[in-house]
């Protein structure tokens, strides 16, 4: 699987106001979103930048100053992912109790 490029998330106190300064000041070009659904899209050439403004950030507990997305192409990537890691973090309780993945997978345990 090939990952697209991160896509930052900028936290902002007015999205309208900071995709204003991005665009008039810095050349982005507007793409989507406002204030009222409090993140914006914006984009210069391959750059592309998430704005976000604080309720939205705190609807879904996003606490860092800056998160990024990968925009994958189709949910059976983001299922093959999520797949992934979960599969790491197995591998990873098992390695923290001594046991090897291994063993873990002839004696059937899962977690």
């Amino acid at each position: 699987m090939t990952f697209p490029a991160a896509v930052p998330e900028i936290p902002a106190a007015s999205v309208d106001k900071a995709a204003a300064y991005y665009v008039d000041t810095l050349g982005f070009t507007f793409d989507w979103g406002d204030e009222q659904g409090g993140i914006a899209g914006i984009s210069r050439g391959n750059c592309r930048l998430f704005i976000t403004n604080r309720s939205f950030r705190e609807s879904y507990g996003n606490r860092g100053p800056i998160l990024f997305w990968l925009n994958l192409g189709s949910k059976a990537e983001v299922d093959e992912l999520i797949d992934k890691v979960e599969d790491r973090a197995r591998e990873d309780r098992f390695r923290a109790r001594g046991q090897t993945v291994e063993a873990a997978r002839v004696s059937g345990r899962r977690s």
